[in-house]
C-alpha cells in the first residue's frame, strides 16, 4: 500500500533536483576560467551535459532492464547521443513512468550526487585563490 508521504517524496525531490539542475545548466559556460566542471571531457554545451550525465547512468546500469527503461522512457535517451535530465525529472514529478519506486529512488539519489559533485567542483574553481 502506498502512503502519502512515499507517494509524494520522489515527485518532490524530482522537482527540487528538477530546480538544481536548471541553475547549474543556466551557469554552464564551457571554455571560461569559471566554468571548470567538465574540463576535458568533451562537453561542449547544455545538451552534451544531459547526454553526459544519462550515458554516466546507463553505463552504471548496463543490463539493467528496469534502469535501461527509466532512462529512454522517461528522458528519451539513445546511447551517447540525445536525453534530456529535465524531461526525466520532469517525468518522476509528474508519476508518468512505470518502474517501481525503489529504481525510481536510486536514478534520483545518482542524480543528486552527480550535482553535487558537479557544483562542488564549481564552487572550488570559482572561489578565490587564497
Amino acid at each position: 500500500m502506498t502512503t502519502a508521504s512515499s507517494s509524494t517524496a520522489i515527485p518532490l525531490q524530482a522537482l527540487e533536483l528538477l530546480g538544481r539542475w536548471n541553475r547549474f545548466v543556466k551557469g554552464f559556460k564551457p571554455y571560461e576560467p569559471s566554468c571548470s566542471c567538465c574540463v576535458g571531457m568533451g562537453i561542449e554545451t547544455a545538451d552534451d551535459l544531459d547526454v553526459s550525465l544519462l550515458s554516466y547512468l546507463s553505463e552504471k546500469y548496463i543490463g539493467d532492464l528496469v534502469m535501461g527503461d527509466i532512462l529512454r522512457t522517461g528522458a528519451g535517451y539513445e546511447m551517447a547521443r540525445a536525453g534530456s535530465v529535465v524531461r526525466l525529472l520532469q517525468a518522476f514529478a509528474k508519476r508518468t513512468l512505470d518502474a517501481p519506486e525503489s529504481a525510481q529512488q536510486t536514478v534520483l539519489e545518482d542524480i543528486r550526487i552527480a550535482l553535487d559533485t558537479a557544483e562542488g567542483v564549481e564552487a572550488s574553481a570559482s572561489a578565490p585563490a587564497p
